[in-house]
């Protein structure tokens, strides 16, 4: 594959900047649990990292990427387990390359799909200097990004017919945070919607065995009801309204709903059960989309969907879990254009969406200069008021997307082809 000179500029560049930032102490209680679990595996082993913790509650794959910095640690740079710049540097590492990695996959994928490398090279750089995804990668120090990696990989080769492929790495995300679960019933819908019943379970099996290939570390060391329990159990560790995601729940109570439980009733059901049944109507629509639209990236599109639709509606939904929608809504910003559509609506998303969550995430993260003032200016100043605004904009933007995506469905047939 011939290197592209700008695109190298580019990934250097968004490189540099990210090794600067690193070793900042970021959000300094998600570090110490990265620290807490590797120490756990190094000294224990790598299966009993649940028994010997109370509070890991990763999936398996992000387990591997922490082993492996721990053995970094201890057998070539021959360090301690204090949390120092060097260490915190170390566990940035992983969500960084898949910075990295995901800027070459947009650029290649846009390339092969625009044959126009200015553009190519324009959402590559758009996306890896995006400042939610600098903010959450290297300052804060979230794994974000390995999620939107191995859920952008999915979508790709599941877009390209590499069925197979693309389910196992479905299976990846899913390891890497259960959240990934949400894009499911659209990768399930497009797979039956293009290929044979029998191919389609044999592309889902794909995924059984990923997850138990990469399950069997526990498996064999009795670990692995263990491992299912404490992540059951902890999925349920915040039981609140919001976790600081300015979205439907922050409106719904008028602000502070991480004091809410989403275990009281609201007048037949738990709020819980309604932020589930919500889900499921939305995934309903994304179903019938996916399998009713002709546009050739309605797999994207109908993702997408899925993700912002499990930030806005869901309860205990944490203010990082829109940074994976970013990777998606840059790579339609520069598709739009073939959609036979005069509006920018993907592109308007993605501007929008990288500012409010960029500022929610400010609003959780207050341990700087930078966040401080931002916070003791704008939102002291404006009080509760500012997270009721961001969250009344996330909710237009989210009935403005599912309206237009109605629309589209409701016109005469678009003379987009198909792809192959």
């Amino acid at each position: 594959m011939k290197l592209n000179k700008k695109l190298a500029i580019i990934l250097i560049i968004g490189l540099i900047i990210r090794f600067l930032i690193a070793p900042s102490p970021g959000y300094i209680n998600d570090n110490k649990f990265w620290n807490s679990w590797t120490y756990a595996m190094v000294e224990h082993g790598f299966p009993y990292v649940f028994s010997t913790t109370e509070d890991a509650n990763y999936p398996p794959f992000y387990m591997y990427a922490l082993y492996g910095i721990g053995l970094t640690n201890k057998h070539i740079l021959k360090d301690d387990f204090t949390l120092d710049g060097r260490m915190l540097f170390l566990y940035k590492m992983p969500p960084v390359i898949s910075d990295f990695i995901l800027a070459l996959i947009i650029f290649f994928f846009l390339m092969r799909e625009l044959k126009n490398e200015r553009l190519a090279l324009l959402a590559s750089a758009f996306y890896f200097f995006n400042p939610a995804v600098l903010f959450n990668s290297p300052y804060w120090g979230q794994a974000d990004s390995v999620q939107a990696l191995l859920m952008i990989a999915s979508l790709i080769y599941v877009y390209r017919g590499k069925y197979k492929l693309g389910w196992m790495f479905f299976a990846l995300a899913f390891l890497m945070k259960m959240q990934s679960i949400v894009i499911a019933p659209v990768i399930l819908a497009y797979t039956f919607k293009k290929i044979k019943f029998v191919r389609t379970i044999k592309a889902i099996l794909i995924s059984f065995i990923t997850c138990i290939v990469l399950s069997l570390p526990y498996i064999i060391a009795g670990e692995f009801w263990k491992m299912i329990l404490t992540m059951l159990k902890n999925a349920n560790i915040f039981p609140h309204l919001s976790i600081y995601a300015f979205n439907f729940w922050w409106l719904f109570v008028k602000g502070r709903p991480e004091r809410t439980s989403d275990a009281a009733i609201f007048l037949f059901m738990q709020y819980r059960y309604w932020s589930l049944l919500m889900l499921s109507i939305a995934a309903l629509f994304a179903i019938y989309y996916v399998w009713k639209s002709r546009n050739k990236y309605r797999l994207f599109i109908a993702s997408a969907f899925m993700i912002f639709s499990f930030f806005m509606l869901v309860t205990e939904i944490h203010e990082r879990y829109l940074v994976p929608i970013l990777s998606i809504l840059v790579i339609l910003y520069f598709l739009e254009r073939t959609m036979n559509s005069d509006t920018k609506r993907y592109s308007l998303m993605f501007w929008i969406l990288t500012f409010t969550t960029l500022l929610n995430m400010m609003y959780v993260l207050r341990n700087d200069l930078v966040t401080e003032i931002y916070r003791t200016t704008i939102i002291k100043g404006v009080g509760s008021g500012f997270a009721l605004l961001i969250s009344i904009i996330h909710i237009i933007i989210y009935i403005w997307f599912a309206r237009f995506l109605w629309k589209e469905l409701k016109e005469k047939p678009q003379p987009i082809s198909e792809e192959k």
